[in-house]
């Protein structure tokens, strides 16, 4: 048990910091946005993943786009409420906007190849479609 009133303020601040960064399992906000499980997978499949990331997230244009399409994704319940449908229903699990988890997948590889070039398209599309990465 953890008595606030005898911890320092900045004592306190790094305790609730430690806490919240340990109950993030598939990424973790710290001064950064660490993004785990890609290295938990076979090489084809976190190359994929690296390059569908850099695909999203380096656009300004996706970002935008998925702003606008998620706007009512606004608290951390419907993002867990999303997460459990996934785990019940698999691909099939209606995520967002009434789109499948499935749609969703395609959706979002749709927008990063558009962005990609070169090696990353390759990375992007052997990863999805390698029996090796399955």
């Amino acid at each position: 048990l953890i008595r606030w009133d005898n911890v320092q303020e900045e004592r306190k601040k790094k305790l609730i910091e430690h806490f919240i960064s340990m109950g993030f399992f598939h990424f973790r906000v710290k001064k950064y946005i660490e993004i785990r499980v890609a290295d938990s997978v076979p090489l084809p499949r976190a190359l994929a993943y690296v390059a569908l990331l850099k695909g999203i997230v380096y656009s300004e244009e996706n970002l935008r786009i998925l702003d606008e399409e998620l706007s009512a994704v606004d608290s951390v319940s419907k993002i867990q409420d999303a997460v459990e449908r996934i785990e019940k229903d698999g691909f099939g699990a209606i995520a967002y906007n009434g789109k499948t988890a499935w749609q969703w997948s395609e959706h979002l590889i749709g927008l990063a190849y558009k962005k990609l070039t070169g090696k990353d398209r390759e990375y992007l599309l052997t990863g999805i479609t390698s029996e090796e990465s399955a």
